[in-house]
């Protein structure tokens, strides 16, 4: 009897436990005019280059910290890189002057096309080699897309400023006008 009643008392610790646990990783949407949710990546992170080869570094939104900031979060899929390469291409046009913005791109590798996570992987580690200034992140376990409570499959855009307040969040893909409204914000921040 007494056995029992430790086992009942047991199992509701671990119900309640478990649940304040669930309750506390559930993720924080992103609102325009709020904070960015702190979220770090220790499985894959950032991509790095040490001796010419590509290698990873655990990562934060820490990085973020008194940076005005782009930042895309995209599934890796062919459809995910299309919707919104051209706001990259905007990006490119409007040669911000160094250092004035971090943009960075996490790559949900836990949403990819059955199989072909090894193939985003290595393609993620050519374009870093590519282009060696860009800050890609490897986000190997989707805990950005848990986090931030994001839809799957696909791309979110936002623009941070310096104070770490959300000035610009868009999942899926952005018009022109919105386009327009993310290089204004970035241009209004960094004095462009």
């Amino acid at each position: 009897m007494r056995v029992r009643v430790m086992k009942e008392y047991l199992l509701g610790v671990v119900i309640v436990l478990s649940c304040t646990l669930s309750a506390n990783s559930v993720g924080d949407t992103i609102r325009k005019g709020g904070q960015l949710s702190a979220l770090s990546i220790g499985d894959k992170g950032e991509l790095v280059i040490v001796d010419e080869e590509v290698q990873f570094k655990p990562w934060s939104t820490a990085e973020f910290q008194d940076r005005v900031v782009f930042f895309q979060y995209m599934a890796a899929r062919p459809s995910a890189d299309k919707m919104n390469h051209h706001v990259n291409d905007a990006l490119e046009v409007a040669d911000f002057p160094e250092g004035s913005l971090l943009v960075t791109v996490v790559v949900n590798l836990d949403d990819v096309t059955f199989g072909a996570s090894s193939w985003a992987l290595r393609h993620l580690k050519k374009n870093k080699l590519t282009h060696p200034r860009a800050h890609l992140v490897a986000d190997y376990e989707g805990k950005g897309l848990q986090h931030w409570q994001l839809k799957s499959g696909g791309s979110a855009i936002g623009v941070i400023d310096s104070d770490g307040v959300v000035l610009f969040f868009k999942e899926g893909k952005l018009d022109d006008t919105e386009v327009e409204t993310v290089m204004s914000l970035i241009k209004d921040r960094i004095g462009a």
